[in-house]
């Protein structure tokens, strides 16, 4: 399996549990104007197409009849942004986070497109909400130290990936934190 395809499907096992995750956290929210429940994102009894252009088609006329519900928005900015649909994916992502800004792995996504299309004070941005959520969010530290560094700003650089190995030196973020620290000189 190539490294693409890899990180493609552990993207989408994290969004399903980050989505899970959400509603467990969100008790309520599926309710959408007059619909009782979500039925067709919720129910067992409506199968998701296999095909990703399907899925895609599938949410888009899901959110047409149950506008801003973030389960669905989510699954769909995922679908847009591995069809390389990065305006649309972001757009759905600001709907998100304008909706709840609590939700990190929203932030970080949006971030992470932000990144992709070259805004880097956006991304940064991004990266800097979820640090006032969660101080220690390696993550968020890494993905600043690579910003920083990409800007040409090597001590704030430096000091992000610091704090990433530090919180998190056995994650991925941690572990890419410290190759750019090594990558930088300490």
């Amino acid at each position: 399996m190539n490294k693409g395809k890899a990180a493609t499907i552990a993207g989408s096992i994290g969004l399903v549990f980050f989505i899970l995750t959400w509603l467990i956290s969100h008790p309520g929210s599926a309710d959408q104007g007059n619909a009782k429940q979500p039925d067709a994102v919720a129910s067992a009894s409506t199968p998701l197409p296999k095909d990703p252009v399907d899925q895609k088609k599938f949410f888009e006329d899901y959110l047409a009849k149950h506008p801003g519900y973030v389960p669905a928005l989510l699954k769909l900015s995922a679908l847009e942004h591995s069809f390389g649909q990065l305006a649309d994916a972001r757009r759905h992502l600001e709907q998100v986070v304008a909706q709840d800004g609590t939700l990190i792995e929203a932030r970080l996504q949006l971030a992470d497109i932000c990144k992709e299309m070259d805004d880097l004070p956006a991304a940064e941005s991004q990266n800097l909400e979820v640090l006032k959520l969660d101080p220690h969010q390696v993550g968020a530290l890494s993905n600043l130290g690579a910003l920083c560094a990409r800007q040409g700003r090597t001590e704030e650089a430096r000091r992000y990936f610091r704090e990433a190995v530090q919180y998190g030196p056995n994650t991925d973020a941690g572990r890419a934190a410290a190759i750019g620290l090594a990558a930088l000189g300490h």
